[in-house]
């Protein structure tokens, strides 16, 4: 570090004011910067201990400059300076020139004169943006400006053919019919393949274009993707969080960085995001994007819900029951000292969990239930087996609750009773948190990364059920030599991402 930055950094300055401060003592910075003696050090310690750095700096500096220059600390005060800056504005008035803006001078225009140009700046504003010009932004001002002037699409045009006449082979892609997403299918499919994206549209190969059979290929691309922009599925979940009487805020992006939230209810910190599965698959987004955004709504204390987009369509009375569990409406709160603990049957159990729990039943294992005291309905379940994923371990499946209903007490009377010591599970961080669980004794081991199912025309299916093993009898296109994902893509397959779960023990006292 040389001798100035040492100095520097002892008493604070920045280097732009160190010049300033130069400047101010008339010693040319440009001469001096590579010798600094240490007479310009003593007097520039000496100006800092008694003004400070910063704005408070700046400031002083620049009333001595106007003293030295003017006499006076504020050299607009001066009436020989106000009259000749009147003079000028009133010159600029008579030549027809633009003039607005807190120019110089207008204080000592005469009342008249002062209406006089109000009132031409007035009609100026509102032929330029309209009468409602007031209540627009900056931004909407120079949009309708550009607009007018067809400035901004000169501009754009005009960048456009530069960057043609660097690349002569290639042409501007222009999204077919409208639907930005159609490049992005050309591109999977390999019909396009060297593609280089700007900020001004996409560039694509000239003669790779020309090749193309379009329309055919958009009726294509249009079999193979789900519904198109907004869905009504996520206006649906609107509708009913506001039946509901709930202040909803929908596509809000200032409550999360640089992400958008399709629905946030601000009085319960909890937002949904409703998960369109092809929007949502791998063809758009990354492996963690769902769980990026679950994470930065814990950071929050916000709870974040994923909707998919099947789950709505077959599922939604139990989407809306975790919704209002969540939001503590609608549900009917019964006693766990009001329910009798039994086994239940499998063909029971099975129905129970598959009405009332989004992922349905597990293959295997045992179910137990509390039935209420007074009308014999079953109210909650567990379902418990042998671990899927380690040996020797017994995991719990699945715990639900009749949709609408809260059994308070219930978990912890369901595993009181129940024959297993010590229990796992995973919590799907998609729709829960585990506060629930945490409350009953069970602790947190680790989280495990997202998980994906295959996806195809708004379908969503189990993975397991597409391991390599089975995929010969299942697909028409079917290549040993690729792996998985690579025969299920050439299939018209994607993935698309959940969460990730938290695995979590509980050991009986």
């Amino acid at each position: 570090m040389s001798k100035l930055d040492d100095f520097l950094k002892e008493i604070g300055l920045k280097k732009d004011q160190y010049h300033t401060i130069l400047n101010f003592l008339d010693i040319d910075w440009h001469k001096s910067r590579f010798v600094p003696t240490d007479d310009q050090f003593s007097k520039i310690r000496e100006i800092v201990l008694q003004h400070g750095t910063g704005f408070q700096l700046a400031g002083w500096i620049k009333i001595q400059n106007s003293i030295k220059k003017y006499g006076v600390a504020s050299p607009n005060s001066l009436i020989e300076k106000r009259e000749k800056a009147s003079k000028k504005l009133k010159n600029k008035i008579e030549k027809g020139e633009h003039w607005g803006g807190n120019c110089k001078g207008v204080n000592a225009l005469s009342e008249s004169e002062k209406k006089e140009r109000l009132d031409t700046l007035e009609k100026s504003k509102i032929s330029k943006w309209g009468e409602n010009y007031k209540n627009l932004s900056l931004g909407d001002k120079i949009k309708i400006t550009c607009l007018k002037n067809n400035s901004h699409q000169n501009q754009v045009e005009k960048l456009k053919s530069k960057i043609l006449k660097e690349n002569p082979d290639f042409t501007f892609f222009n999204d077919f019919n409208n639907d930005r997403y159609f490049r992005y299918y050309l591109q999977r499919i390999g019909k396009l393949t060297k593609v280089k994206s700007l900020p001004q549209g996409t560039l694509v190969l000239k003669k790779e274009l020309q090749l193309l059979d379009l329309e055919n290929l958009y009726s294509d691309f249009l079999k193979n993707k789900a519904h198109t922009g907004k869905s009504q599925y996520e206006n649906d979940l609107k509708i009913f969080l506001e039946s509901e009487n709930f202040s909803i805020e929908c596509n809000k992006r200032s409550i999360i960085k640089n992400k958008e939230l399709d629905i946030y209810v601000p009085s319960k910190k909890v937002a949904i995001e409703f998960n369109g599965n092809y929007w949502h698959s791998d063809e758009f987004h990354q492996k963690d994007y769902h769980l990026e955004k679950t994470k930065l709504c814990e950071e929050q204390g916000i709870r974040l819900i994923h909707i998919f987009e099947d789950e709505w369509l077959n599922k939604q009375d139990i989407c809306k029951s975790i919704i209002n569990s969540a939001l503590d409406v609608n549900t009917t709160t019964i006693y766990a000292r009001d329910c009798r603990f039994e086994k239940v049957d499998s063909k029971q159990g099975c129905k129970f969990v598959n009405e009332n729990h989004i992922q349905g039943f597990v293959k295997g294992g045992e179910y137990f239930g509390l039935f209420s005291k007074s009308t014999n309905e079953l109210l909650q379940l567990i379902q418990i087996g042998k671990s899927r994923f380690k040996k020797n371990e017994y995991e719990l499946y699945r715990l639900c609750s009749k949709k609408g209903t809260r059994v308070l007490g219930g978990f912890s009377k369901l595993l009181k009773h129940q024959p297993y010591d010590t229990l796992y599970t995973f919590i799907d961080r998609r729709l829960f948190t585990g506060k629930g669980y945490e409350k009953t004794g069970w602790t947190k081991l680790y989280e495990t990364p997202p998980s994906y199912f295959y996806t195809k025309k708004g379908s969503r299916e189990n993975r397991m059920n597409y391991q390599k093993h089975k995929l010969k009898e299942k697909l028409e296109i079917f290549d040993s030599s690729k792996t998985e994902a690579e025969n299920m893509l050439a299939n018209g397959y994607h993935k698309i991402y959940d969460c990730g779960t938290i695995k979590m023990k509980w050991q009986k006292e």
